[in-house]
C-alpha cells in the first residue's frame, strides 16, 4: 500500500549538557539573558515529522512517498532515506537554503533548550499532490506559511469554468479558508483573486465585492 507523507524534513542535532540550566541562569535577570553551554555529547538524527512517519511506516511494509521540500544540504539525509528504501521522487530540493533544523540541548534532570530553523520549509513544494497516485495521504505539520496557502490554478484548468456550489452558512472552516485564500493572494505574484475564488466567496458568503476588500 502507498501512502503519501507531507511534512516537514529535518535534521535533529540532538546535545547533552552534564549539569542544570537553572545553575546558569538568574531568574530575576531573564530580561539580560545571555548564556552558552559545553556539549560534550552531540549526535545528529534524521527527522522531521514526514521523516519520522515514512520510516515507520517501511518498517510496518508500507511504501511511504514523501512529499516535502529540502535544501543544499540533503545529501546525507538522501542516502540514509536510500538505505531505507524511502522513496525521495516527490521531495523539492533547493540550492539557496538549507535542510530545516532543530537544536536541542537536554540538561542532566532533563529541561530542554530547542532552536528550530525551518530553512528550506518555507520553499513551495513543487508537485502537487493530486498528480500522485497512492492509495492513502497523511498531512503532518509543516511550515505554518507553507500550510495556510492554497494551490492557484490557471488556465486551461476546466476547475475555472465550474459554478460553485451554494452554501448559507458561514462557519469557522469557512472562515479559515478564506483566511488561508488571501494569505495565498498577497503572497502569489499577482493582484487578485481568480475569477472563480471570486465566484466562490459571492456564491458562499453573499458578500459583495465591496464587503471583500
Amino acid at each position: 500500500m502507498s501512502t503519501i507523507v507531507c511534512g516537514s524534513i529535518a535534521y535533529d542535532n540532538i546535545m547533552s549538557f552534564e549539569e542544570k540550566f537553572s545553575e546558569h541562569i538568574i531568574p530575576d535577570k531573564l530580561e539580560m539573558l545571555n548564556v552558552s553551554f559545553l556539549v560534550p555529547g552531540m549526535r545528529q538524527e534524521f527527522g522531521g515529522c514526514a521523516g519520522n512517519i515514512a520510516y515507520n511506516l517501511k518498517k510496518l511494509g508500507s511504501d511511504p512517498l514523501v512529499l516535502g521540500s529540502v535544501g543544499k544540504d540533503f545529501s546525507p539525509y538522501a542516502d540514509w532515506m536510500d538505505k531505507n528504501h524511502i522513496s525521495r521522487r516527490f521531495i523539492s530540493e533547493s540550492t539557496d537554503s538549507y535542510t530545516a533544523q532543530a537544536f536541542i540541548i537536554t540538561d542532566s534532570i532533563g529541561n530542554q533548550i530547542t532552536a528550530f530553523h525551518p530553512g528550506a520549509m518555507e520553499n513551495p513544494i513543487r508537485c502537487p499532490i493530486s498528480e500522485i497516485e497512492a492509495d492513502l495521504a497523511i498531512v503532518s505539520p509543516y511550515s505554518k506559511n507553507i500550510m495556510s496557502k492554497k494551490t492557484i490554478i490557471f488556465e486551461p484548468n476546466p476547475i475555472l469554468r465550474k459554478k460553485s456550489e451554494k452554501l448559507n452558512a458561514v462557519d469557522d472552516d469557512l472562515r479559515k479558508l478564506m483566511d488561508d485564500m488571501l494569505e495565498t493572494m498577497y503572497a502569489a505574484p499577482g493582484i487578485g483573486l481568480a475569477a472563480v475564488q471570486q465566484i466562490f466567496l459571492f456564491r458562499k458568503t453573499g458578500w459583495a465585492l465591496k464587503t471583500q476588500l
